[in-house]
């Protein structure tokens, strides 16, 4: 259904800025049409703002590489005693309500840690190791407000990953991870920015080019992680990876490579670069729903029925033409289909928010779309069924949005509804 590959060069960094366009102009659209899709994992946020529209999901920064401070073996095997003091005492006074004294001694051990030789720790995954310390340390800064250290501490143990040679899957995802994170925050501080005015928060001032090198590196890592697999798979060198028919390393999931695709897809999608975002989203999708088999599960299949609404927004975005209107319909009523076989896997009256919502948002779009195409009729229809989705699983907002988009077609069309 997909064209699914996606060669290795076509993600790196652009230098031209391509020509400007324009945001479809319906408010009910904006608001729903590119909602990016969810994943139900882990930690870390991304535009998820709520289980009905946003979630980031996805890929967080992982477990770090130790447990309980007084798992004492576990901590004389793991750690060179310089750095083991220090952290114990550093988790000991947060664990006492001290997060000041935590920062200072977990710093302490940080600093030590990243001028060590990587053999001061226990293999096979000293990386994994070695950064754990990091991330402790940034998430507490973060917890302290001071968002501009935590961001800099990641990206040092993002740059500790990134310049090391023989890592292994896990090492080099726990870069992906970092880098999606560090992603994470600055999309935060730019949605957030009045947050350092009124609280303790430190700014974080980041440009969009720092941002789009994260971005990319994190997508061109995950190209080479599978990429690398599929050439071992099939014996061949390639210069494209296979969407549809990859194999997954051991240990990754579709999550840990879609995720950073659709980031990157939605900075050029925020950007106004949509032929950058449309290839994303498209072996997102097809990665999701593979040939859309058995083995696909509900929740993969309503995910890349989200990521077809996002592509035909930017379809449309990019191609405002009667054409670009048909094509950006296709993609819809491809979601559409995605979403029934989706239904069917799912158990009666069990609710599904991933599902559920991105029905709601598939019959907005559609609805929207038809209107477009001189349909005020087949609008309507597309219209009360979202309506009545959007009511039953409680997205108050979208049932007055939809009505007011309802009652304006009937005025022109002289039908109400």
């Amino acid at each position: 259904m997909f064209a699914g590959r996606l060669s290795r060069g076509s993600l790196r960094l652009r230098t031209t800025r391509p020509p400007m366009s324009r945001s479809l102009p319906t408010t009910l659209w904006r608001t729903y049409a590119s909602s990016p899709p969810p994943f139900p994992r882990g930690s870390n946020p991304s535009p998820v703002a709520n289980a009905a529209i946003y979630a980031l999901g996805a890929v967080g920064v992982g477990c770090l590489a130790y447990a309980a401070y007084d798992a004492y073996d576990i901590w004389r095997n793991t750690f060179p005693d310089q750095v083991r003091i220090p952290l114990k005492r550093g988790i000991a006074a947060k664990n006492a309500g001290d997060l000041g004294e935590g920062i200072a001694y977990k710093r302490e051990a940080w600093n030590i840690a990243k001028q060590l030789p990587i053999s001061s720790f226990r293999p096979p995954e000293p990386y994994l190791t070695l950064t754990g310390i990091a991330v402790d340390l940034a998430g507490d800064l973060e917890e302290s407000g001071d968002v501009a250290a935590a961001y800099s501490t990641y990206s040092e143990a993002l740059e500790s990953v990134r310049d090391a040679a023989g890592l292994t899957t896990a090492e080099r995802m726990r870069g992906v991870e970092i880098a999606v994170k560090l992603g994470a925050m600055v999309e935060d501080a730019r949605d957030h920015p009045i947050i350092a005015e009124y609280t303790h928060h430190t700014r974080l001032d980041i440009s969009k080019e720092e941002e789009e090198r994260i971005r990319v590196w994190a997508v061109e890592e995950v190209l080479r992680l599978v990429m690398e697999v599929q050439e071992q798979t099939t014996g061949k060198k390639s210069e494209s990876v296979d969407f549809a028919n990859l194999k997954l390393p051991s240990g990754i999931t579709k999550a840990d490579i879609c995720v950073p695709l659709l980031k990157l897809g939605e900075f050029y999608s925020q950007h106004n670069k949509p032929m950058y975002a449309m290839p994303l989203f498209m072996q997102s999708a097809t990665l999701l729903i593979a040939n859309g088999g058995d083995s696909v599960s509900r929740n993969d299949l309503c995910n890349g029925a989200r990521l077809m609404n996002n592509i035909s927004e930017l379809v449309l975005r990019g191609q405002p033409t009667a054409e670009g209107l048909a094509t950006a319909e296709s993609w819809t009523l491809r979601s559409l289909g995605v979403l029934k076989i989706a239904q069917s896997k799912g158990k009666a009256h069990e609710p599904d928010p991933t599902c559920d919502t991105a029905l709601a948002i598939t019959l907005i779009n559609a609805g929207m779309l038809r209107e477009r195409a001189g349909d005020p009729k087949g609008a309507q229809d597309y219209l009360v069924l979202a309506m009545k989705q959007a009511t039953a699983i409680g997205l108050g907002e979208a049932v007055v949005e939809i009505q007011k988009t309802i009652d304006r077609i009937s005025q022109k069309v002289g039908v109400k509804v």
